[in-house]
């Protein structure tokens, strides 16, 4: 009896020793699939509204969205007016006329506030259109952007009936990409971007998503949630490098500039860029008061620039 109770443990122990040794090739030949631990993401609360997730630990889903056709980035469409200060745009890009008067959303200090400002717009040469090869270089072909004051505006923005001058609670601040310094770090919607807003006591999530399109291609989406919503704002396909790039959902689906309550209606209001072309910059702003039945946020106004002639 002694020796079958030795045989029957010897041969277990046996077996349990051959299924963990065996385990790692089960799983590559796709024999057995490993239960994914469930996330477990770490939040705090920072002094600037923002609710910090540790998005190491948040798993993307994958589920089937479409992407957008997002093809408006022509202002005319919007009755509400974007501008961008800065010295090189092409000139047949820029309609705003020297003098006119804006609301700026300034930044003196950390107290952010909303005031009127006189544009001043110079002709200036274009050196990204003309290079240093090109018969045009040196000419006044493109346009410069600019305010008065020490201080450059976050963004312009004209003909909103929702928006007047005061302070504007502000929960986010991203910087701005620069080519020509490495140091600046923009916030990028890629894969792991997500994170929380809390304003007058309901907390609002911005993320992104890995999903698929209804034909199985992989996507990042871009999505806002609160107050019992979820919106889908923005779909981008991934950039990739071959099957590596399409398999890890590389890239992003913009730049996120700003968070907070630019309307006053005690929801978050964005501004970010949204990619829907490689040669085309679109930034948008999003106002909450401005959203249709049953969404969060809706566009009302775009700064679009083209990179090429």
């Amino acid at each position: 009896m002694k020796r079958w109770i030795f045989g029957s443990v010897a041969f277990f122990v046996t077996l349990l020793v051959g299924i963990a040794v065996a385990w790692p090739t089960l799983i590559e030949w796709g024999s057995l699939e490993p239960i994914p631990e469930p996330p477990t993401p770490q939040e705090f609360t920072s002094n600037t509204g923002i609710v910090q997730t540790d998005s190491a630990n948040v798993q993307d889903s994958s589920e089937l969205l479409e992407v957008f056709d997002d093809d408006i980035n022509d202002p005319s469409k919007f009755n509400c007016q974007l501008l961008e200060t800065g010295s090189a745009f092409h000139a047949d890009q820029i309609k705003t006329k020297n003098g006119e008067k804006w609301l700026g959303l300034f930044n003196d200090s950390g107290k952010y506030s909303l005031r009127s400002t006189t544009v001043k717009v110079k002709r200036v040469a274009d050196e990204l259109l003309h290079g240093p090869t090109s018969d045009q270089r040196g000419k006044l072909t493109g346009k410069s952007i600019s305010v008065g004051g020490k201080v450059a505006p976050l963004f312009l923005v004209k003909n909103s009936h929702r928006l007047r001058q005061g302070l504007i609670t502000t929960l986010f601040e991203g910087q701005r990409e620069d080519w020509k310094d490495e140091s600046v770090r923009p916030t990028y919607l890629d894969k792991n971007f997500s994170q929380s807003y809390e304003l007058a006591g309901k907390v609002y999530d911005l993320k992104v998503s890995k999903a698929k399109n209804i034909r199985g291609e992989p996507i990042l989406a871009l999505l806002l949630e609160g107050d019992g919503k979820r919106q889908l704002l923005h779909t981008f396909w991934t950039r990739s490098e071959g099957d590596y790039g399409e398999k890890n959902w590389l890239g992003s689906v913009g730049t996120l500039y700003w968070v907070g309550d630019l309307d006053r209606d005690n929801r978050p209001d964005f501004y970010l860029s949204l990619y829907a072309h490689e040669t085309i910059y679109a930034a948008y702003l999003l106002l909450s008061s401005e959203a249709d039945n049953g969404k969060l946020v809706k566009k009302v106004a775009v700064f679009s620039t083209s990179g090429c002639g």
